[in-house]
This record gives structure tokens, sequence and C-alpha cells, in this order.
């Protein structure tokens, strides 16, 4: 069976295996894992997620996707709007860029593009909704825009948590409420794995390459071992 490795810009390899490390890196590849397992089918072969840290490392996981004897693809932000993408995939030139995809223009771009999954995600953990007759689609931030061209979305959705949601502490018996802000690193994992893969597909290009490339392996592969 053939292992198809994704590399994913995102938690943290710089040699810290502190438990909220090594819990957060886990979180990551659960979350990836479970969103593109909804649409591919693992009989043939092991997805594996592998977080590589900050996109400054992406060069170095290309070189070793390029040349790799297992089938590997490399998944990172590409940090502005698709018009950018040619100039990005410039920055690789020697290396095999069918194999580097985005996410336009950052991870969360793809979270608040199904704002009803934040929803659901602020619900199974007890935050409090303020605004309720607002919907987060029609707020300002994001209301009638491509999710494509919305700059810094991580910004923007940290906007959206500390405006619409409220964590609860109790002390001493006093009830109080704290503003919540998006967390990248736990927040953004768990929201990854929640998200519907065919609307998702559907709204970013490069998502929808991604998942046609990993099934383009898995049929190569397949054609291989009968062949």
């Amino acid at each position: 069976m053939v292992n198809i490795t994704i590399y994913v810009e995102g938690g943290r390899v710089d040699g810290d295996q502190s438990a909220e490390t090594v819990s957060n890196n886990a979180l990551f590849r659960e979350g990836f894992h479970r969103l593109f397992s909804q649409v591919l089918d693992e009989d043939s072969f092991n997805l594996i997620i592998q977080p590589i840290g900050s996109v400054t490392r992406a060069k170095k996981y290309l070189r070793k996707a390029t040349w790799s004897r297992e089938p590997a693809l490399v998944l990172i932000d590409l940090d502005g709007p698709p018009q950018l993408r040619t100039e990005r995939l410039s920055r690789f030139q020697g290396l095999n860029t069918t194999l580097i995809f985005f996410m336009i223009q950052e991870m969360e771009a793809w979270i608040i593009s199904q704002t009803e999954v934040i929803e659901s995600y602020a619900r199974a953990r007890w935050l409090i909704r303020k605004h309720p007759e607002q919907r987060l689609r029609d707020d300002t931030l994001l209301a009638g825009r491509d999710p494509q061209q919305l700059d810094k979305p991580s910004d923007r959705l940290n906007n959206l948590f500390r405006k619409y949601f409220r964590a609860v502490r109790q002390r001493g018996g006093e009830r109080t409420e704290k503003l919540r802000s998006y967390s990248k690193t736990k927040d953004g994992p768990v929201l990854i794995g929640m998200l519907n893969l065919t609307q998702l597909t559907d709204t970013f290009g490069d998502a929808a390459a991604l998942i046609r490339k990993v099934q383009s392996i898995q049929r190569e592969h397949l054609a291989d071992q009968t062949g």
C-alpha cells in the first residue's frame, strides 16, 4: 500500500516537543485528514498529513516531495489573491511546481467560506452568541465577497470571533463573559475538519486541483499494481 504525503503549512516543527505542541500538531493532522477523507478512498493508500511550520520551509519540503520515492504534495497559504499564483510559483524554479497547491489566501479563507461551520463549532463549545439576529455571512467583513479575494482572512476570522462570541467563566460562584478570540492552533484544525469538502472544492480551485492530483496518483498506483 502506497503512502501519499501532503506537507501542509502550519503547526510547529522547530524542535519544540512540549505536550501542547505535540497535541496541537496532532489536532492539525487530524483536522486535515478528516477533511480530505470525505472524498478520498483510503482502501489502496495511506494519506499522511505532515505539518511543516512556517511557509519559509516550503521550498525545503517541495524539494523533498520532488525527489521522494513515494508521492508527496505541498499545500501552503498563497498570502494573496489568486492573481498572484503564477508569481508565487516562480519562487520555486527548478522544482516540480505541479506538486504545490495553495490555500487562497490563507487557511482561514476556507473556514470563513462556510460560516455555518463556525456557528456549529461555537455551539458545540457552549460559546455565547452575541447579536444573534445577525448572520455571520452577512457581516460587512464577508458579505457579497468572493472568499478568495478577502485579504488577511485570519484577521477577519478573529474579528468575527471577538464580535459574535463570548466564552463563559465560572469562578467562585460568579459568572463572567470574556471576549473569545480565534486560535490558529486550537480552533483552526478543528474547524478545518468540520468543513464540507464538496463545497470547498466548488469554491476554491486549488483545493479541487489538490484532490484531483491525489486521485490521479491513486489511479496510477492501482494501474501499476494490476499491470
